[in-house]
């Protein structure tokens, strides 16, 4: 086992090494970080664009979704038994789904005395006041969610689109050399990281696996492996998380 440890560890480095001059630095570098360039421009702007959305046509489309949802779960033949006396466990729960769903949970909370006001004036009276509650929150989560999701999609396309122009670029003779060789002081400071994070991951697996029973990996002492210990003695992961 010790060995296998040993091997597996060459093999990423050797690996993404040699992939990583096939690919150049470019590729490289933007493959390995535009998911995380994509996800922290989501995350920037996600709340300016939200704020967009909602203030447009697709906001009024998502307030109709969220007014859809509480008409078909608030009904002729339930609304009087929620938060009753007599009240149907069933369509409670699926109101309270309701509100998790669009994040309102703490409009949920609050619910049931604005609940027995409005049943007493009829089923629209509890749908009005259910969508004043619930518009606002629901509207927002879905414009956010959507924000981000466009955000990131377009990220990603921009970023790919860069890679490939790069890519391009460095093809030409006078730097392609260039190109391979930053790729491959790249691909191993990538594979390096990669080490680090099967270390951590060993660390995080074998207790679990020994109280779990699962003796065949529990037997494992990567602290045999030369490699292992000499990559572990100096894993800056382990002391960050």
């Amino acid at each position: 086992m010790t060995a296998l440890i040993d091997i597996i560890i060459v093999a990423i480095v050797a690996l993404t090494v040699i992939m990583a001059m096939q690919r150049g630095f470019v590729r490289t570098i933007l493959g390995t970080l535009g998911f995380a360039l994509a996800l922290l421009v989501a995350l920037v702007f996600r709340s300016p664009v939200s704020t967009a959305i909602q203030n447009s046509a697709v906001g009024d489309q998502m307030e109709s979704v969220v007014h859809s949802a509480v008409d078909s779960t608030v009904t002729e033949a339930n609304y009087e038994a929620i938060f009753s006396e007599e009240k149907s466990k069933d369509a409670e729960d699926s109101l309270k789904q309701v509100f998790y769903l669009f994040g309102a949970e703490e409009q949920f909370e609050g619910l049931k005395s604005s609940y027995a006001e409005w049943r007493a004036d009829g089923l629209e009276r509890v749908r009005t006041g259910l969508k004043n509650k619930l518009t606002d929150p629901g509207v927002r989560l879905c414009c956010n969610v959507l924000a981000f999701l466009v955000l990131f999609i377009v990220a990603r396309i921009v970023i790919k689109i860069a890679e490939i122009v790069l890519d391009k670029v460095v093809a030409l003779p006078v730097l392609r050399q260039a190109n391979k060789a930053l790729g491959a002081i790249a691909g191993i400071v990538l594979a390096v990281f990669r080490v680090f994070l099967l270390c951590f991951a060993l660390k995080l697996i074998l207790p679990i696996a020994s109280a779990a029973g699962m003796d065949w990996i529990a037997s494992i002492n990567p602290e045999n492996s030369f490699l292992y210990s000499m990559f572990d003695s100096n894993n800056f992961l382990a002391k960050l998380l």
